[in-house]
């Protein structure tokens, strides 16, 4: 499964499990002849970048014959190689011809209504495992005391650090050690942005928002350049930070880098 544009796929990895992949790519070479000729370019595939999994709390030993498919409820399932299921999107289509599932531009995949597209049953911006996607949010479902935060990958369990909305209930996020243990805080939301990192209340590439409203709260961030190509990722040391790239050419390169 491939989004429109081309930058996220889904597939099984080496583990095997299923993951939601960043595709990012890096100039080979290029060719300039003069500013008003044509510029030859030719790309490669830089690399694979995980940025959602299915399954990672339970892995599917053995990936002969392991699948991801809509069950007969219509929910999403991973199924190992004797088709017994081993992860679910746990939502409540009725059946599997009242659901599609869509992998979006952004890297959200999506179960929704085959016949009302507006009607979503499940997202995987809901359950983030490691990364914060653009246009992705972080934050908790005041109804059903839900979380979405970030958390390390253990190859690929969920490892020790993780990134949240405040369990105390205010408007900060923190790095949590082994669930409990808070080492780091962006300081509350002011309004305009977060006291304690002030890098959100400058005028860069990604725009910062924080939603608190009846139903929940969270903070979701965007890019102003749609050559940009990012995102969000917690380690298992308690370190956080972004990898950025860009698909525009510049100068005769095309940039690429993570940091």
């Amino acid at each position: 499964m491939i989004a429109k544009e081309g930058n996220f796929e889904l597939h099984e990895n080496i583990y095997p499990i299923l993951y939601l992949y960043f595709l990012k790519y890096n100039i080979m070479s290029c060719i300039i002849i003069d500013d008003d000729e044509i510029i030859e370019w030719d790309y490669k595939l830089l690399g694979q970048t995980v940025v959602w999994v299915a399954n990672r709390g339970n892995p599917v030993s053995n990936a002969s014959g392991a699948e991801l498919r809509l069950s007969d409820d219509g929910n999403l399932v991973v199924l190992n190689s004797f088709k017994v299921p081993v992860w679910s999107s746990n939502s409540t289509p009725s059946t599997s011809n009242a659901s599609v599932a869509v992998l979006l531009d952004t890297g959200n995949l999506v179960l929704k209504d085959g016949s009302n597209s507006s009607t979503l049953f499940w997202q995987s911006f809901d359950h983030p495992t490691d990364t914060w996607m653009p246009r992705g949010w972080l934050g908790v479902n005041k109804i059903t005391g839900e979380y979405q935060s970030i958390t390390s990958c253990e190859n690929p369990a969920p490892g020790p650090s993780a990134r949240s909305m405040d369990p105390d209930g205010s408007n900060q996020y923190v790095i949590l050690w082994n669930g409990s243990e808070i080492y780091w805080s962006s300081g509350l939301w002011n309004g305009q942005y977060f006291t304690g990192v002030p890098g959100t209340k400058e005028s860069t590439a990604f725009n910062f928002t924080f939603v608190d409203n009846r139903d929940r709260k969270f903070a979701t961030y965007t890019i102003t350049d749609s050559a940009f190509i990012t995102r969000y990722v917690i380690d298992s040391a308690g370190q956080a930070g972004s990898g950025t790239g860009s698909t525009r050419p510049r100068n005769g390169r095309q940039s690429s880098r993570n940091h």
